[in-house]
């Protein structure tokens, strides 16, 4: 009985399966992923006026500074997983955590000239 208190024990501990996947990247980080891995990552949700969403580190940034060439670097392309009203979001300006797919994409071909893209991500907390 001893071994199956320790293994419900573990196996109660243990963090759901898919959670296990799952790094907690900052946006100082960016540079050093890999490839492609399964992230969760906080920042500040902008829609830019082609209607892509686009996750920044910095708030309150004005409409010239998102996906422009300067900031571009610290910012990554979202797609959601599925389609959500963040207009109270995007209001608001709250930081927000999101999880997805996190692709480097070679020589910056994402739209706008993007080098990261977020891909089937959920919006954990706002």
């Amino acid at each position: 009985t001893g071994l199956l208190l320790l293994t419900a024990f573990y196996l109660y501990q243990k963090p759901l399966s898919s959670e296990n996947d799952l790094k907690t990247i900052y946006f100082y980080d960016l540079p050093k992923i890999s490839p492609s891995e399964k992230v969760r990552i906080r920042g500040f949700l902008y829609k830019t006026t082609e209607g892509h969403l686009i996750l920044a580190e910095e708030p309150s940034l004005k409409s010239c500074c998102v996906a422009s060439s300067q900031k571009i670097a610290r910012q990554i392309l979202v797609r959601l997983r599925e389609p959500q009203s963040l207009e109270e979001t995007l209001k608001a300006q709250n930081a927000i955590l999101l999880e997805g797919n996190l692709s480097v994409l070679p020589d910056g071909d994402g739209p706008h000239g993007f080098g990261y893209f977020l891909s089937d991500a959920m919006v954990v907390v706002i």
